[in-house]
């Protein structure tokens, strides 16, 4: 949820932030990376995606692979704003 948060406070304060208007939803994508392979892009519907100027935590739906177990490494990754502002792994 920090990170989240965090992702979310430099998307507000980016050069490009005078596009947007408060409450405005931010479009958001995202990949995983799981076993050393990486999915494609999937966009978030605007339920998933944060809105503009608020502060609020955003629920991401992250599927689980069938592969999984306690120990293994699953990363994401997100991009705002059509690739404008992607997080690292």
């Amino acid at each position: 949820a920090y990170l989240l948060a965090t992702l979310l406070a430099a998307v507000g304060v980016a050069p490009s932030a005078a596009d947007y208007h408060h409450g405005d939803l931010v479009p958001t994508a995202r990949r995983a990376q799981f076993h050393g392979q990486r999915t494609h892009w999937h966009d978030l519907t605007a339920r998933h995606v944060p809105k503009f100027g608020e502060d609020h935590a955003v629920a991401v739906p992250i599927p689980k692979p069938s592969a999984w177990k306690e120990d293994d490494e699953y990363k994401i990754s997100l991009s705002f704003e059509g690739d404008r502002h992607l997080t690292g792994w």
